[in-house]
């Protein structure tokens, strides 16, 4: 059944089947696993938009993992200020492994560096391959995820977030819209930002709706 339709920068569209999520997410589970993360650790992503984002935030939490989504680098000319503001984000959450692109491993190995200790930095490819797949029973009273704020107007605060909040939240959006079966979700939000995360993606894997979604560049 389809969960996703996937816009590229190309102009290509996607579809991510629920099948197909969580096959990449408990392989990607397993490699966290054999990489040596354990329930309860920290593990940072550092991901745009994308089938490697959502496989990977699902494979934390089925190794029972607890997932810091970061937003990537955006533009080469701030890498020193990017790199300076993510590595305070990693030393405060005490991540101990970092799932990114192949491209930013350069400068994921610069911030690992700085954070002493994040042991793993590596890609939600390299994990798929690494070991097969597997899955965890967490309770819901156990944390789901870790969500930064925005860093505005002041360094960058961490909320930490039950898998009990996350339903809350999204079981209140529902009775807000009045949601149908027949409904579709769009979206171009970050899924880094609570609002893409939540309350459009995991919103929509909630209840069983498909999700049309954009990059935010894309749009």
């Amino acid at each position: 059944r389809p969960h996703v339709f996937l816009r590229g920068s190309r102009g290509l569209e996607a579809t991510l089947t629920y099948g197909e999520l969580w096959q990449a997410a408990s392989a990607i589970a397993g490699g966290l696993e054999s990489a040596g993360v354990t329930r309860g650790q920290r593990v940072a992503l550092v991901l745009p938009t994308g089938k490697d984002f959502l496989s990977a935030f699902m494979g934390i939490g089925l190794a029972g993992g607890v997932p810091v989504p970061l937003y990537p680098p955006l533009r080469l000319d701030r890498l020193g200020e990017y790199a300076q503001r993510q590595s305070a984000i990693l030393q405060d959450s005490g991540v101990s492994a970092l799932v990114t692109l192949e491209e930013a491993l350069p400068l994921a190995g610069f911030l690992g560096s700085r954070v002493p200790g994040l042991a793993t930095v590596t890609t939600a490819a390299h994990l798929r391959r690494s070991a097969p797949g597997m899955w965890l029973d967490i309770p819901a009273s156990e944390t789901a995820l870790i969500q930064y704020t925005s860093g505005s107007t002041n360094a960058p605060k961490g909320v930490v977030l039950s898998h009990t909040n996350v339903v809350a939240n999204i079981e209140a959006i529902a009775a807000g819209v009045d949601l149908r079966p027949s409904d579709v979700g769009a979206s171009w939000l970050p899924l880094y930002h609570d609002m893409g995360l939540i309350g459009s993606w995991l919103f929509c894997l909630w209840h069983g709706i498909p999700l049309a979604l954009l990059p935010p560049n894309v749009f």
